[in-house]
């Protein structure tokens, strides 16, 4: 599955509100994602550069943000850190 469907498909299920005990429910995300193997070939680095992502998300609004990695993440993460 490419990078660009999994983003639409994550944004899709979440956007949409849920209806849970005749209740209208809504649901906002960050999320960093980091893909197998392109951004690391174990679970540690996934979650590192899925992390960095998510930091990157973060920085850009609380709503319904989703950023995948790229490897300049580490960098403005590091800046921002010191």
């Amino acid at each position: 599955m490419s990078r660009e469907v999994l983003l639409i498909l994550a944004d899709a299920a979440l956007s949409a509100p849920h209806r849970i005990d005749h209740q209208d429910l809504s649901v906002t995300v960050s999320a960093g994602i980091s893909v197998y193997p392109d951004d690391g070939t174990d679970a540690e680095t996934l979650l590192k550069n899925a992390d960095a992502a998510l930091f990157h998300a973060k920085a850009h609004g609380r709503r319904n943000n989703y950023q995948l990695f790229q490897p300049h993440m580490h960098l403005r993460a590091r800046k921002q850190a010191v």
